[in-house]
């Protein structure tokens, strides 16, 4: 598939830009918009419009929330049947990002770091069967509703990504994730309790796939503890099972732990 970056902020860029998309033609296409200045974003995006129909994959990494809604704009009223992955990364926290201008009925893959849609979420979002969420400021007003959304709406979701590092979310318990298959989550530093609280809200009866960041061992031990709480979780077909460090901090488990003499 032909790929492309695009520095939106730049003239020669933009013109690359228009190059790319004549040529490319009539291929299905991946392309890259960054905006990193703390400027307008120019009318390079007019380059697009003719085109909009074969992204397949589009990227978009901005600096500043304007920037972004002027890309999205961009995409406002037009039909996108062949977008199925979509990424958006911004370098400054973004919440209650309006979604709605993406017309995108085939987006199974939505990748958002350090930005929240708003709710309700568009109604594209129900065919989701992978997402992946990082870095995310969650309001507090509208965390329970976003997650409420995430496990009763998107009846086909296989893969979540979950940054739980700048906040928890609502309680969960007694809501099926019935297709997850492979969930990775990110914890924030938190006590025992407070971090099984969380995975007790994933009843996931078909995951197979399980990743935890930022556990440490003496907290996952009181998981395989029956005397314990956390033995309550269950995650029945699971075959895999991760535990990772992200930021290479030492354990503080492996600090205090006392291995004896031998």
């Amino acid at each position: 598939m032909p790929s492309v970056v695009v520095d939106l902020c730049s003239k020669s860029s933009a013109e690359l830009l228009r190059l790319y998309l004549e040529r490319s033609a009539p291929c299905d296409i991946e392309i890259t918009l960054r905006a990193m200045d703390d400027l307008p974003v120019p009318k390079g995006l007019q380059y697009l419009s003719p085109h909009i129909a074969r992204i397949a994959r589009l990227t978009i990494v901005v600096r500043t929330h304007q920037a972004l809604d002027t890309i999205l704009a961009s995409f406002r009223n037009v039909a996108m049947p062949s977008l199925e992955n979509l990424d958006i990364e911004s370098h400054r926290d973004i919440d209650l990002l309006d979604m709605s201008p993406l017309n995108s009925p085939n987006i199974t893959s939505l990748k958002m770091t350090r930005c929240t849609p708003a709710f309700p979420p568009p109604q594209w979002m129900v065919a989701l069967t992978h997402l992946h969420l990082k870095n995310n400021p969650y309001p507090v007003r509208e965390t329970s509703d976003i997650f409420r959304f995430m496990t009763t709406q998107l009846p086909s979701l296989i893969y979540l990504y979950l940054d739980l590092t700048k906040g928890a979310f609502g309680s969960g318990n007694g809501i099926v994730y019935q297709s997850l298959a492979h969930v990775e989550l990110v914890f924030h530093e938190s006590e025992t309790n407070a971090l099984f609280n969380q995975l007790a809200s994933f009843d996931t009866p078909h995951l197979t796939h399980l990743s935890l960041h930022h556990i440490h061992g003496d907290q996952f031990s009181c998981l395989l503890d029956s005397t314990q709480p956390a033995s309550r979780l269950t995650f029945p077909a699971v075959t895999s099972l991760t535990l990772a460090n992200l930021d290479g901090r030492d354990c503080h488990c492996e600090a205090v732990a006392d291995f004896g003499d031998d």
